[in-house]
């Protein structure tokens, strides 16, 4: 029977079973770094695995949180234990150009990458420059640039190390133990990308579906609420509006990128009961925000209605599909 990777986290307790890789030891190296948060923030989990750190994280502190990976081994029986409240599960492998796509329309407070990079083989650099790009604080764990032959993809471990390290605003948090039994440790570092982040997109395929072109900046400071600057660019029309940045994730990416947990039938019955009591001039699935709960986006713009409730939750159901139909 294979071994875990991760430590399993359950119902506020970590297991005691076999396991490849602790966490509990890095979990208490990276929660006080989250500590200058003085509001509800948002956190980006690349390669979460078990989940140990999504689902724990929006357990103990004030955030939401995203954990992408391939839906395997336990991970389905944790999530249904746990039941996280304040979390969304990708089941599905990133690319360097789909973490690069995905940075041109969403923004998140924290990106969490710990011992990922080495696993894309020829667009390792690629990948870690568009992550730049999606989160404001950036939580690293990386191999040496030498010495660590156990992991993945050597090749690529002197070049993430060395883009990682020369950064002016990397600075190193803690060594941790590999793993692998007789390698040198590994390292974790904290990147402050800075408060402004900016988008080009509505969603991850906009570039297909949207005609109208968009440019956004966010704010997103520790101690004070976000907000985005939108200015829509339509042929002889530009309007430019500020609003409140909700620290969540788009619906529609949520369903393109393969979202496993909420459940469908939960969060189906969610958008039906939002969008009988917020009246929304465009209600498809791209113009909400969900964070654990739905935030309308983009209302009250439109001169006239251009879709209904009926149409929205339609997409819902169908995905892409039912768009291109």
């Amino acid at each position: 029977m294979p071994i875990n990777y991760q430590q399993v986290y359950t119902k506020g307790a970590t297991e005691t079973g076999p396991f490849q890789r602790e966490c509990a030891e890095r979990y208490e190296i990276i929660k006080p770094l989250l500590d200058r948060f003085q509001r509800r923030f948002s956190v980006f989990d690349l390669g979460a695995n078990l989940g140990y750190f999504t689902i724990r994280l929006q357990d103990e502190l004030d955030c939401f949180t995203v954990g992408v990976d391939k839906m395997r081994g336990p991970i389905r029986d944790i999530l249904r234990q746990n039941s996280p409240k304040s979390m969304v599960w990708l089941g599905k492998h990133l690319s360097a150009l789909d973490i690069s796509h995905l940075a041109d329309c969403e923004q998140f407070d924290v990106g969490l990458a710990l011992n990922i990079f080495h696993h894309y083989e020829t667009d390792s650099l690629k990948a870690l420059m568009a992550y730049k790009r999606l989160c404001r604080f950036m939580i690293l764990e990386i191999c040496p640039p030498d010495g660590d032959t156990g992991a993945k993809y050597p090749h690529t471990h002197r070049a993430i190390y060395e883009a990682v390290t020369n950064d002016p605003h990397a600075e190193l948090i803690a060594e941790t133990r590999s793993h692998l039994k007789g390698n040198p440790p590994r390292y974790i570092y904290l990147i402050d990308n800075g408060i402004t982040g900016f988008l080009s997109q509505q969603t991850f395929d906009a570039r297909e579906r949207c005609p109208h072109r968009s440019q956004c900046q966010t704010w997103m400071p520790v101690d004070g609420e976000p907000t985005i600057e939108i200015a829509k660019l339509e042929k002889r029309i530009d309007k430019v509006f500020e609003e409140p940045f909700v620290p969540g994730i788009n619906l529609w990416n949520m369903i393109l990128l393969n979202y496993t947990w909420p459940s469908q039938n939960w969060l189906e019955h969610e958008f039906e009961m939002i969008l009988e009591a917020v009246p929304h001039d465009d209600p498809l699935p791209w113009n909400w925000i969900y964070d654990g709960k739905l935030h309308a986006i983009d209302n009250g713009y439109k001169i006239k209605i251009k879709k209904f409730p009926c149409d929205a939750l339609r997409l819902f159901r169908h995905g892409a599909e039912e768009l291109w139909n």
